[in-house]
């Protein structure tokens, strides 16, 4: 960040700022049901296997809804077809 900032003249706090604006509701809504989660599952690999997948799903699912843009949907091959 420091060489970012100094060589690049990039201002990394507006940038992460810019990402945490987007990305803050999907990370409360997929923890709290990972939180939920490790309540219903919670020992051995099985479960730690289905905690991931639950992480995972709901964290993309809630990605595509608040925290990615327009043309950053387009970028996933799947989605920019069914936007189009």
């Amino acid at each position: 960040n420091i060489y970012y900032y100094k060589k690049l003249r990039f201002n990394m706090l507006k940038i992460y700022a810019g990402i945490f604006s987007k990305t803050w509701l999907c990370l409360l809504l997929s923890g709290a049901l990972m939180f939920l989660s490790s309540r219903i599952f919670t020992e051995g690999w099985l479960s730690l296997v289905l905690n991931i997948i639950i992480f995972a799903i709901v964290f993309g699912a809630t990605m595509l809804l608040f925290g990615l843009n327009k043309e950053e949907k387009q970028m996933i091959p799947v989605i920019g077809k069914v936007l189009k």
